[in-house]
């Protein structure tokens, strides 16, 4: 059994290359070192040979070293990214050797497939043959598209923070005898949607958007001016922008990847979708102190979050207006008695909503009395009523419409959905006591 070095250094290469010049046969050459012959002739072989050769460039042989496999390291371009290959090697035999090799960022590429191979060549050593296993590892790389875009949006954005730099003051809010939550979610509003109204029924693109954002807004504000509000609680995401990334540099896709049309570069529809909200908040703060929950969709699952931490670098400094851009699936706000539970509804099913409510947050549950659930998803409105076991508490589940045209792809499945946008109303005793909805005039069902 081997008790040497578990590693062979040039230093002790050096030795035994000495110890062997001087005439010692191998295998007196390896009990120096607590080494076999075959062992210590292999180590002496391994590090005469040729090291590497990448993209082309070899390095100058030893000329006493005329046989035995040689080793090469290339990185070539492909039409999906990189390819990298190591032939023929002794020494490259895992896929993340090869990546350090090739000295690979992992933030910027990835490797979506590889192959490993094995076999044994025979070589001669001072008229001996040596069985040496070589190894080929290859590796396909494409570039992290969207890692790449949000690093440059989020750049960007951190330019205009800095330029800006917003130093809001807190409005004078008139006193309220008979206060209100005022709850608003515009959900679904994929910034960034493609749609032609011949082919689909209505025009959207990120101008439309936009447009029918500030429409909705205004509508929905004007029919509660009549309330005495003292807070508001904006839902901010639910599919806020319609793709997270984009393929082969140009088109969209969803978080999973399912492919989109889409009106414009994602930059611009980041750009675009970020300075709508800051409008939106905005406007709210102006009525009353609001609190912004960000919940992202399954179009926007990573865009969102990083849209939430920049509009939070926006307003951070707003004792106005407070931004929640939480990591947890499930999100949930209360006003008195009210329990409102957020989710985008892609995952969890709705049965099981209010088990989920109430193991998630226990003491908030037992606190209060009203219970609800806003989810969004399928651009259509709907609501359901679940009783909890002991039947003495209703879990309501809103599931709120979308003011976004239907694409191509609904359009051909034939989905259908009244386009609208709501607000809710809740009073600290009352709870629930009414909403109100707004559509799309016909003025903005086209270009």
């Amino acid at each position: 059994m081997s008790v040497g070095p578990e590693v062979w250094t040039d230093a002790l290469l050096d030795r035994a290359e000495a110890l062997k010049a001087k005439g010692l046969t191998w295998k007196e050459v390896g009990a120096k070192f607590g080494k076999s012959a075959t062992a210590t002739r292999v180590a002496v072989y391994r590090r005469s040979q040729k090291r590497v050769e990448v993209a082309g460039e070899r390095e100058e042989e030893d000329p006493a070293v005329t046989d035995g496999p040689r080793e090469q390291v290339t990185d070539s371009a492909s039409e999906q990214g990189r390819i990298l290959e190591a032939r023929r090697s002794n020494r490259i035999r895992t896929l993340d050797h090869l990546l350090e090799v090739c000295e690979v960022d992992l933030e910027r590429w990835e490797v979506y497939r590889h192959v490993l191979n094995k076999w044994e060549v025979g070589a001669n050593v001072d008229g001996e043959i040596i069985v040496e296993p070589l190894w080929q590892v290859k590796a396909w790389l494409r570039p992290l598209q969207p890692l790449v875009d949000a690093k440059a949006i989020v750049a960007g954005l951190l330019d205009d923070l800095k330029n800006h730099a917003p130093n809001y003051r807190k409005p004078k809010y008139p006193k309220v005898s008979d206060p209100h939550l005022l709850a608003l979610s515009i959900a679904d509003h994929h910034f960034g949607l493609l749609a032609w109204g011949e082919e689909t029924g209505d025009d959207y693109d990120i101008d439309l958007a936009d447009r029918i954002l500030d429409h909705a807004l205004e509508q929905l504000l004007s029919y509660v001016t009549r309330f005495e509000v003292e807070k508001i609680l904006f839902v901010a995401g639910n599919d806020w922008l319609h793709a997270d990334q984009t393929i082969e540099g140009a088109g969209g896709a969803t978080t999973k990847g399912t492919s989109l049309d889409v009106d414009t570069r994602r930059q611009k529809m980041y750009l675009r979708a970020f300075w709508a909200l800051v409008r939106v908040i905005e406007r709210l703060r102006m009525i009353a102190p609001t609190e912004v929950v960000v919940v992202p969709g399954n179009h926007d699952k990573d865009s969102m979050f990083t849209l939430g931490h920049s509009v939070w670098c926006w307003f951070h400094a707003d004792e106005a207006v407070t931004i929640r851009n939480e990591p947890t699936p499930h999100r949930y706000f209360r006003y008195c008695n009210t329990l409102i539970g957020l989710a985008h509804g892609d995952e969890a099913p709705e049965k099981d909503l209010a088990v989920i409510m109430a193991t998630d947050v226990p003491e908030l549950w037992a606190e209060t009395s009203h219970h609800e659930w806003w989810t969004a998803h399928t651009h259509r409105k709907r609501e359901v009523k679940y009783v909890s076991v002991d039947e003495d508490h209703g879990v309501r589940v809103r599931v709120m419409p979308s003011l976004v045209a239907r694409d191509q792809w609904h359009a051909e499945k034939g989905y259908k959905h009244k386009r609208a946008a709501e607000c809710y109303l809740y009073h600290p005793e009352r709870d629930y006591v009414g909403h109100f909805s707004v559509g799309v005039p016909p003025e903005l069902r086209s270009n």
